[in-house]
C-alpha cells in the first residue's frame, strides 16, 4: 500500500481505538522513532484518536 494509504489507515485506527475506549498510550507507532514514516503514522493515529476524544485543556492556570 502507498504511504498515503498507510496514513489514512493509521487515522482510521486511531478513531476506532478512541471509539472502543482504548487509551492513547495504545498507539502502535513510536513517536521517538528515527524513521520519519513511523513518526508520521504516530501523528496520524493521534489525530484520528483526538477527532473522537479531544485532548483536555486546562485554562485555570
Amino acid at each position: 500500500m502507498s504511504f498515503a494509504g498507510d496514513i489514512l489507515d493509521a487515522h482510521a485506527a486511531g478513531r476506532r481505538a478512541a471509539q472502543q475506549g482504548a487509551l492513547r498510550s495504545t498507539c502502535p507507532h513510536d513517536p521517538d522513532s528515527s524513521d520519519p514514516r513511523t513518526r508520521n503514522l504516530f501523528v496520524s493515529w493521534m489525530r484520528g484518536y483526538a477527532s473522537v476524544v479531544p485532548t483536555p485543556v486546562d485554562y485555570s492556570g
